[in-house]
């Protein structure tokens, strides 16, 4: 069986004999075409690879693989190049376009350098074949734009894709040149922004003829004043009526629904003008018609319009109705029976609008009447309240055994305060809420037994406050009185009460305000905070309890009430 191998054929002389020995083996053997050289210690000699026959299929099938990719990979690589001179075609078509195109298209880094601008760019701003690697684009625009570029447009185009809106150039030679533009933000393959590319027109035709445009509108507009034409336009479809200004004075509208313009005309003209529109809108070609219009402030005008179908198209449907009106009162009134009915009229307006006037006078009047005398009511409620609290506890006191030796004050007191509620009822007592005359908190009395309850009277009426403290010392506690918030604040903690009874509607620190910050500056065992009110009302309570009070009393708290706080309360030692 022959061998299969892979050998040298040497070609030195000394080795010819070898070779002898395998020509008959040489038809199984393929040599390959390339010679090659082989170095052996001592010998550098040429050779060529020789396969034999058995083995070449299987070496030629990879060799022709190899061939095919190689031919494959040769394809794709002139495919590339094909491909390569299209785009480069393609591109160069893109460019020609974009530099005949006259609007200005520029493409700039985040940082405004200018990576390319196109001929018609150039020629708006007069930069020519100028290099732009060095120029920003905030150069090329005035102050205000590149302002609100940095502060609105970019900002806007970074978030959201692209800006638009309307700014300007600023020429070579100075010139602002008006444009609107459209900013697109482009990003890179990891999506951070990278380029920004502005396409701008130039509007400075368009801002003309704007100009232009307003200038006629306004000549039109003074004409049509001049002469005292309506000019207006229906749509049929929808009925929405559109008028020059001057119909204001007419009519008290400009524009709106047709109805909101039919309600205005004469109740006796209201189904001829209807009858008209109905009438284009069913395809006829024109109209013309006389009618009263009564503005909101009364006047009434007859006016004489016409009108003519108008299509948007040539041949098409009319859509809508374009026409004038004139103010023909001063005809009309020419008839003596028309002007006496206009004046019949008016007089009948003019009736029914000084009654409204005097009935609108008559309710205010009746208003204001009740209103001062709800005021008078609360003010004498709030001006006798404040007296009666201290006779009522001098009454109280009066009831209790052992008090004879008050009756001087008691009576001194009554006195006072009766005299008070004389002065309210003649109405001569200062304005209600005025300043309090104050007075230094009355000397405490000698301190009774050790079980005695120390407890603060606080209230700005100072009878009050000292009838109901004099009540207190009879049912057996040590009492002490301030008149305002501030002075209770600065007597709590030197007095130390067991309890602390506090008018709510005293002036300036109010009740609410003097029991939050006795509760705040809680250091040892707390004083019992009891409310006094003068109106008993539900909210009331319910603020007393949310600023720290234990009770609520309805002044003037009455015996049984202060007796059963007293028993409630624990027996303070001396000291404590």
């Amino acid at each position: 069986m022959p061998r299969y191998f892979i050998g040298l054929t040497p070609s030195q002389p000394f080795l010819r004999r070898r070779e002898a020995r395998v020509k008959a083996s040489r038809q199984d053997v393929v040599p390959f075409r390339q010679p090659c050289h082989a170095t052996v210690p001592g010998v550098t000699a040429p050779f060529s690879w020789h396969l034999t026959r058995r083995l070449f299929p299987k070496v030629a099938r990879h060799v022709a693989d190899l061939e095919g990719a190689l031919e494959a990979a040769n394809e794709a690589r002139r495919d590339l190049e094909a491909e390569r001179e299209r785009l480069l075609e393609e591109a160069g078509r893109l460019a020609a376009i974009l530099d005949a195109t006259p609007d200005f298209i520029a493409l700039s880094r985040l940082d405004g350098t200018i990576v390319y601008l196109n001929q018609g760019g150039r020629r708006l701003l007069g930069l020519g074949d100028e290099d732009l690697s060095r120029v920003k684009q905030s150069t090329l625009c005035p102050q205000w734009v590149y302002e609100r570029t940095e502060q609105e447009w970019l900002p806007r185009a970074l978030k959201e894709g692209y800006a638009s809106g309307k700014g300007a150039f600023r020429s070579r030679d100075g010139r602002e040149i008006p444009a609107s533009f459209v900013m697109t933000v482009h990003r890179d393959e990891a999506g951070e922004p990278a380029y920004v590319s502005t396409l701008a027109r130039d509007m400075t035709g368009q801002v003309s003829r704007d100009r232009a445009l307003r200038e006629k509108e306004e000549l039109l507009r003074r004409a049509t004043e001049a002469s005292r034409l309506i000019v207006w336009q229906m749509e049929l479809a929808s009925g929405q009526v559109k008028c020059s200004s001057n119909a204001e004075a007419v009519w008290g509208l400009a524009e709106g629904p047709l109805e909101a313009f039919i309600a205005r005309v004469h109740p006796e003209d209201r189904d001829v003008v209807r009858v008209q529109a109905r009438a284009m809108k069913l395809g006829q070609p024109e109209l013309s018609l006389e009618y009263r219009v009564i503005h909101p402030s009364g006047a009434m005008r007859w006016l004489h319009s016409t009108g003519v179908a108008v299509a948007d198209e040539e041949g098409g449907k009319p859509a809508r109705v374009v026409g004038v009106s004139a103010d023909v009162t001063h005809r009309r009134v020419a008839d003596e029976a028309l002007r006496d009915s206009e004046r019949r009229l008016q007089s009948a307006e003019a009736e029914r609008t000084a009654l409204a006037a005097r009935n609108a006078r008559l309710e205010a009047s009746l208003r204001d009447s009740e209103r001062a005398r709800q005021e008078l009511v609360g003010a004498l409620a709030r001006e006798l309240r404040d007296p009666l609290y201290p006779l009522l506890n001098a009454v109280q006191l009066l009831g209790l055994p052992g008090q004879e030796g008050r009756l001087p004050a008691l009576r001194e007191m009554m006195q006072r305060q009766l005299e008070r509620i004389a002065q309210t009822l003649d109405g001569l007592p200062a304005r209600h809420g005025g300043a309090r005359r104050q007075e230094a908190p009355s000397p405490p009395d000698a301190r009774p037994a050790a079980s005695a309850q120390r407890i603060l009277v606080v209230d700005d009426n100072q009878d009050a406050a000292r009838s109901l403290a004099m009540l207190l010392k009879a049912l057996g506690a040590d009492a002490q009185v301030a008149h305002d918030g501030p002075q209770a604040l600065d007597m709590v903690p030197s007095y130390r009460p067991s309890a602390v009874l506090l008018d709510i509607g005293m002036p300036g620190m109010d009740g609410y305000e003097v029991a939050r910050r006795i509760r705040e500056r809680e250091t040892g065992s707390a004083p019992v905070l009891v409310a006094l009110t003068g109106r008993g009302q539900e909210e009331e309570g319910r603020r007393a309890e949310q600023a720290g009070f234990d009770h609520h009393f309805v002044k003037p708290a009455d015996l049984p009430a202060l007796q059963s706080l007293l028993a409630s309360l624990p027996a303070q030692r001396p000291g404590e």
